[in-house]
């Protein structure tokens, strides 16, 4: 009977001293009741001897009443279902969140796919993450949380999971599309009786404040009960178990405070016997503290959308805005009509979109926040700006008020006015960004900035309070916590609007001061698609003395803008004509503009093709259509140990290595030959080998855009999931989530571009570029690593993987760099133990390329804090269909006829 279930919750979450007076009210009774037994037990038997004496019943209900306890669980049962009413739907972006623009969650979410693993986080065990590691995708979370039970039952000590992404990844939708399901009875691969309890870290500044052990989830709990008097009582460690969903770890924004957030949560876990826990957070926020609750929490990375997701939202979004809100004279086949037109066109703009327009569109709609911000877009006006700029622009105008005109509201912000009232709010923050996340600013800040803007724009007529409080409360383009920090819902904003504030204040110059700050380059794309940027902008650009550092960003100027000037262009090569000072930056502009036609830059190159400068006078050639030498696609006849060469339009870069011999492998048996105190038992024994051949091998690990170049030519060839992860995707980071197969299918497709032989390299000729004749431990020598030589983890859960090209002092004897830390990089050979006869091994490779056994991995990974594991003679090996995070190659080329030794 409900009943008796309701009275066994009551009794469950009493005081100790409240459920001592029920045991008193029972008379004779309570020496059926177990001493000392757990109190689900003893509540039980309590239930046992109501149901069977009705005045021991009545006895029992006074004493409740009394307490005020009586029926305190249908009181939580109705707080809940108020929480699964307001979860049950989620609000249009732009729209108003309490108005009827929202959409049902089980019909509008796309299951999010999460990866197992990262910095400061455990990881399901190597068997049951072979698929992940296999395929090199997420899973749902359905199945992440049947194998975390599988791992619980078998005895591992963990009590939950922490969904950690990007703004606007789908977090909270996610959480909030498990507590619905759960309340409505489902498993969702968890155990049994179950009750989600849904609670926001935004409740928790107070306690923060004031901290009391034991009482961070309880206050937790008053707290987003507060509107149902009582319905927090109920909720206590001996009524569960709970399925608890924290959301929002990040929004407390003081790290301090957040860490000792996190110590507390990791000590109360104890107290809830049963029970579990999702907590899900910012990425930047969780670095440190997920840290403290890497034993209880294992961490789950939510991958951005991909080309099927996104499918998917788009044609999911559009039909249930034209089944629930269209114009009410529609039948039924014209709305589905309507919704299939809209999605169809939009989903070919985001697929057909071309160059860095393209991928940057792609990029936002691999995000759940801003691709529904562009569903909007598309939307409202049938078709999205080309410009990304002005596609920012019309966002954020959609926020500011398009959706209040529309809901007939006399709310909101004008939208030109907002945005040039929040542009110096943006600069002040993307002035103390990371460039990896939104930069919140205290509240006190946030309204100097708006107050000294708003007096210079008097057709608002509004104090900074009010402004602030619409941005927030009506608009949702600012985020507010309660410890009074205030954010954009997403970098993007936060990025455009700076842009914005340099051009409104006639400070483009500024922009071209942050040049060198990666943090900078967004703003600075943006601003290209602004009228009155270009010329201001590249002339200041131009006069730095580092431009040749600064090419692909100038390179992204040009694909972004939508008109050029060539006059600082002009400018800069008539200069360099008589000012060597002037050269490498003329040459750099020359190559750049070699494929695009701009009035007066043919006539100024005319003027260098005989420059004494090779390379200025090669590029000047080029861009005049007259012929260069050496041919630019292939490397010098007769090159010296350590020579750079760049393969032409591939941007790939490679060292000449030449042939030689040197002593493979490392023992720990004190005195031999190849002594080293570290070495493993797989080195041994040392042996000599010898490379007859010399060779090219990449400077660097293949990059991300380096990889893309590959996939967007190649018609059989999919994303890596990396791309769809911002921890990994960014252009110049090694790329990772590579089998063998993945590697050497990318060297076949760059072998047809060189007309070269390009491959992985052997595990010999990987160890003599990285050592050399001298057997150095390590590529740089015999030192320890450190930050400035390898990418790797000093600290535990410290370190992320780091673009390439920023260690130089971690080279090689050849001039390779990142050999040590970065990623695991595959070689061609199978993983075999060492011979041990003695010989001079010549050329070795044991490739058997058809063969699916064990290839060799070498050089380590950023996520290893042992410095041993990047010792030139450690190896590792891996299965050639794996894929994995900490798994990338890079390249080893030879052109006819080879040097031989």
């Amino acid at each position: 009977m409900s009943w008796t279930k309701d009275l066994y919750r009551d009794l469950c979450g009493l005081s100790v001293g409240e459920f001592d007076e029920v045991l008193d009210a029972l008379g004779e009774q309570r020496r059926f009741i177990t001493e000392g037994a757990p109190r689900a037990t003893r509540a039980l038997e309590v239930v046992r001897r109501v149901e069977k004496d009705q005045r021991v019943r009545a006895e029992v209900e006074a004493v409740l009443k009394t307490q005020g306890t009586l029926g305190g669980w249908q009181v939580t049962q109705a707080w809940l279902d108020a929480v699964y009413r307001r979860c049950s739907t989620i609000p249009i972006v732009g729209s108003r969140a309490k108005k009827r623009f929202r959409l049902p969650i089980e019909e509008i979410y796309v299951p999010l796919a999460l990866a197992p693993g990262g910095p400061g986080s455990r990881d399901i065990d190597e068997h049951e993450n072979m698929e992940d590691r296999r395929s090199g995708v997420g899973r749902p979370i359905d199945e992440i949380f049947a194998l975390l039970e599988r791992r619980v039952t078998a005895g591992a000590q963990l009590r939950g999971v922490a969904v950690v992404g990007d703004p606007g990844s789908g977090k909270t939708t996610l959480l909030k599309h498990i507590f619905c399901r759960v309340r409505r009875g489902e498993r969702m691969g968890l155990p049994r009786d179950l009750t989600p309890v849904f609670l926001r870290f935004t409740h928790v500044a107070p306690i923060a404040l004031n901290p009391t052990p034991g009482l961070l989830l309880p206050r937790m709990i008053a707290q987003a009960a507060r509107r149902h008097p009582g319905a927090h009582r109920a909720v206590r460690p001996q009524a569960g178990p709970f399925l608890f969903l924290l959301d929002g770890l990040d929004e407390v924004s003081d790290e301090a405070a957040r860490l000792k957030v996190a110590v507390w949560l990791e000590e109360e876990m104890e107290d809830w016997p049963g029970s579990w826990f999702v907590v899900s957070c910012r990425r930047a926020a969780w670095r440190r503290a997920g840290q403290e609750l890497y034993a209880s929490l294992m961490g789950l990375h939510v991958l951005n959308f991909g080309k099927e997701d996104r499918a998917r939202y788009v044609r999911d979004w559009f039909r249930l805005v034209e089944r629930d809100y269209a114009d009410l004279g529609l039948t039924d086949q014209e709305r589905a009509e309507r919704a299939e037109l809209g999605a169809t066109a939009l989903l070919k703009t985001l697929e057909t979109a071309q160059g860095t327009t393209g991928k940057k569109l792609r990029d936002m709609a691999s995000n759940p926040l801003l691709l529904s911000n562009i569903c909007l877009v598309q939307f409202g006006r049938g078709r999205l700006p080309q410009a990304r700029v002005r596609l920012y622009e019309e966002c954020l105008d959609l926020l500011l008020q398009g959706w209040a005109r529309h809901q007939q509201l006399d709310r909101g912000l004008p939208a030109e006015d907002g945005r040039l009232a929040l542009a110096p709010v943006a600069w002040a923050m993307q002035e103390a960004s990371d460039g990896q996340s939104p930069t919140q600013l205290p509240r006190r800040r946030v309204l100097a900035l708006l107050d000294e803007r708003l007096r210079q724009l008097p057709a608002l007529q509004m104090a900074a309070s009010e402004f602030l409080r619409r941005a927030n409360e009506d608009c949702g383009v600012l985020v507010e916590s309660d410890l009074g920090q205030h954010r954009f819902p997403h970098l993007t904003f936060q990025e455009y609007l700076s842009a914005l504030d340099a051009v409104d204040r006639d400070a483009v110059a500024e922009l071209a001061e942050r040049a060198h700050e990666s943090r900078w380059h967004e703003p600075i794309l943006l601003s290209m698609g602004l009228p009155g940027v270009f010329r201001p902008f590249m002339q200041a650009a131009l006069d730095r003395p580092d431009v040749p550092d600064l090419k692909e960003l100038l390179r992204a100027c040009l694909d972004e803008s939508r008109r050029m000037d060539p006059a600082p262009f002009v400018r800069l090569l008539r200069q360099a004509a008589t000012d060597a000072g002037r050269v490498s930056a003329a040459t750099v502009v020359l190559e750049l503009l070699r494929t695009r036609e701009m009035a007066g830059v043919t006539e100024a190159a005319r003027a260098l093709v005989d420059h004494p400068d090779a390379a200025l006078r090669a590029q000047a050639r080029s861009l005049c259509g007259l012929p260069t030498a050496p041919r630019a696609d292939r490397p010098p006849a007769d090159p010296a140990p350590g020579t750079l060469w760049r393969a032409s339009g591939l941007g790939i870069e490679f060292v000449w290595v030449p042939p030689g011999r040197f002593l493979m492998g490392a023992t720990t048996q004190e005195g031999a030959e190849g002594y080293d105190p570290g070495a493993y038992s797989y080195e041994e024994p040392p042996h000599r080998v010898r490379i007859t051949k010399g060779f090219w091998l990449g400077r660097f690990p293949v990059t991300v855009a380096q990889y893309r170049a590959f996939v967007a030519a190649s018609d059989d060839v999919e994303e890596p999931p990396s791309f769809r992860d911002s921890d990994f995707n960014q252009d110049e980071q090694p790329v990772t989530w590579m089998s063998w197969h993945d590697a050497r299918r990318f060297c076949a497709w760059l072998g047809d571009q060189l007309q070269a032989e390009v491959e992985l390299p052997t595990e010999a000729e990987w160890e003599w570029a990285a050592r050399g004749k001298d057997g150095r431990r390590y590529p740089w020598g015999n030192a320890d690593p450190d930050p400035q030589r390898a990418n790797f983890t000093l600290s535990f859960g410290s370190a992320r993987l780091e673009p390439v090209g920023g260690r130089p002092l971690g080279r090689g004897p050849f001039n390779a760099e990142e050999q040590a830390g970065g990623v695991w990089e595959w070689c061609r050979d199978v993983y075999v133990k060492y011979p041990t006869d003695g010989a001079e091994i010549v050329d070795i490779c044991r490739h058997n390329d058809a063969s699916e056994a064990p290839r060799v991995l070498r050089g380590g990974s950023w996520a290893y804090s042992n410095p041993g594991i990047l010792r030139c003679a450690n190896r590792d090996w891996g299965e050639p269909e794996v894929r994995r995070r900490l798994f990338g190659f890079r390249l080893c080329v030879r052109f006819p006829p080879q040097h031989a030794l």
